[in-house]
């Protein structure tokens, strides 16, 4: 172990994280995990997070989105937390979470940041319109309504924020490689476009409006003329 990297490590790991939460640490370490406890804070605080090329805000933010990503809702907690005090804001908060749900798939993104209660406000031709889900249920609707399109792929067009509630402009790409209703495999491609207005309420998403071209859909799927 090198001493004066885990020193600055410990520095660092305490300023983000607090002096409560590493003291803890620090003081449940046995003969078993005190290896692990001085690699995390040599290698990942002291030799990373202690470099300067990044400021410390900037490194929160990118822990903030692998972490939703990887789905590692304690250490995602915690790393909110440090974030904050680290300058994070949390409309900055919101908006990392709401590129991981674009780029890394929804729900990714739907442990971190759903509320209890989601509400589809408005969604015409969704299965699921008018109804108020819990976050398990949010997880098998997107499911199950993605389930048909393996490769499925959104772009955002452009967004506008208002407050507790953000606009999304979006193009949807994909192509039918499973079963949709009681229709096969088609191989068919759809490009669709759509806008969803999502609230937002202490930052977690409460429910949505959407409007998506389904007639769009439809006929590239070869179901309607």
């Amino acid at each position: 172990m090198d001493k004066t990297v885990f020193e600055k490590g410990l520095e660092v790991r305490t300023a983000v994280l607090g002096k409560t939460y590493v003291d803890n640490a620090m003081k449940n370490v046995d003969e078993f995990n005190r290896p692990f406890q001085e690699l995390v804070t040599e290698y990942a605080w002291g030799a990373i997070w202690g470099r300067e090329d990044l400021p410390r805000k900037t490194r929160s933010m990118l822990n903030i989105a692998m972490l939703a990503i990887l789905n590692r809702p304690h250490e995602f907690k915690l790393h909110v937390k440090g974030a904050l005090t680290n300058g994070v804001t949390k409309e900055e908060i919101r908006e990392i979470l709401m590129q991981v749900a674009v780029y890394a798939g929804v729900p990714s993104a739907v442990d971190s940041f759903l509320a209890d209660d989601y509400v589809i406000h408005s969604d015409p031709g969704d299965p699921w319109d008018g109804q108020t889900l819990s976050r398990e249920a949010f997880k098998q609707r997107l499911a199950i309504s993605r389930s048909p399109f393996g490769d499925l792929h959104f772009d955002i067009i452009e967004t506008i924020s208002d407050g507790d509630r953000v606009a999304i402009a979006w193009k949807m790409r994909g192509t039918q490689t499973g079963p949709l209703g009681d229709r096969p495999a088609s191989g068919r491609a759809i490009d669709v476009h759509g806008m969803t207005i999502y609230y937002f309420r202490d930052g977690r998403i409460t429910g949505h409006r959407q409007i998506v071209d389904r007639i769009g859909v439809a006929r590239q799927l070869g179901l309607m003329g």
